[in-house]
C-alpha cells in the first residue's frame, strides 16, 4: 500500500483555440502570467516524497489560469499527507495571486447542507446570501459556480474531508465538476478512499 496521497485530475479537454466571451485577453493574460509564477513556485517547494503530487497539482493551476479548470481528488487512509499537501498547494498558490477557499465537511451524524460551501462563502457573497436565506437548491448551486468564476485570478477551491460530505454538498461536486472545465478554477477534492462505502 501506497505511503503517499493519491491524486486523480478530471476534465474534459476543451478545443485548442477556443475562447469563452467571459475572459476578454487582457484577463486571460494575466490568468496566464498567474499560473505561471505559480507553477515556477510550486517547483521549487520541497514537500517530502512529494514531488509527483506537487508537480500534479502545479500543471492543474497553470491549466486553471488559462481558463481550463480541473477537478483533483486527493485519496488516502488517515494521516497520510493529503492536508499537507493541499495546504502548502494553497499557501503558494494564494502567493501568486490565486484566489484560494478551504471549506471541510464534519464527521456529524445529520451533516449540515453544503457544509464545506458555508465555510467558504463570505456573507456579502452571493453564496452567503443563498445559504443564509431560503433560496432554493438551484440559486444555491449557481452562487457556487459564481464564487469560481473569476475572469482576473484563477480560483482554488479545497473542498476537505468529502467522505463525510451530505447530499446537497455530493450534488454541488457534481454540477461545478460538470461545468468547470470552461472556468479559471481547481476544485481540489480531499478523501479517505478507506472511509468510503
Amino acid at each position: 500500500r501506497s505511503t503517499a496521497p493519491v491524486i486523480v485530475c478530471a476534465g474534459h479537454r476543451p478545443r485548442r483555440g477556443r475562447r469563452t466571451a467571459a475572459t476578454p485577453d487582457r484577463a486571460r493574460g494575466r490568468l496566464i502570467s498567474v499560473a505561471r509564477a505559480t507553477l515556477c513556485k510550486l517547483k521549487r517547494m520541497r514537500l517530502l516524497e512529494r514531488g509527483e503530487q506537487t508537480a500534479q497539482l502545479a500543471r492543474v493551476l497553470q491549466q486553471a489560469g488559462t481558463g481550463r479548470g480541473r477537478v483533483v481528488l486527493v485519496s488516502g487512509a488517515a494521516g497520510m499527507g493529503k492536508t499537507s499537501l493541499v495546504r502548502t498547494f494553497a499557501r503558494v498558490a494564494a502567493d501568486h495571486e490565486a484566489t484560494v477557499r478551504i471549506g471541510a465537511c464534519d464527521d456529524l451524524h445529520a451533516p449540515r447542507a453544503f457544509a464545506p460551501f458555508r465555510d467558504v462563502a463570505a456573507r456579502q457573497s452571493r453564496l452567503g446570501r443563498a445559504l443564509q436565506g431560503d433560496a432554493d437548491r438551484a440559486e444555491v448551486l449557481d452562487a457556487i459556480l459564481d464564487e469560481l468564476d473569476d475572469p482576473v485570478r484563477p480560483v482554488v477551491l479545497i473542498l476537505e474531508d468529502l467522505q463525510w460530505a451530505d447530499d446537497a454538498t455530493l450534488d454541488a461536486v457534481l454540477v461545478v465538476g460538470r461545468r468547470i472545465e470552461h472556468l479559471g478554477a481547481a476544485l481540489v477534492i480531499t478523501f479517505r478512499d478507506d472511509e468510503i462505502a
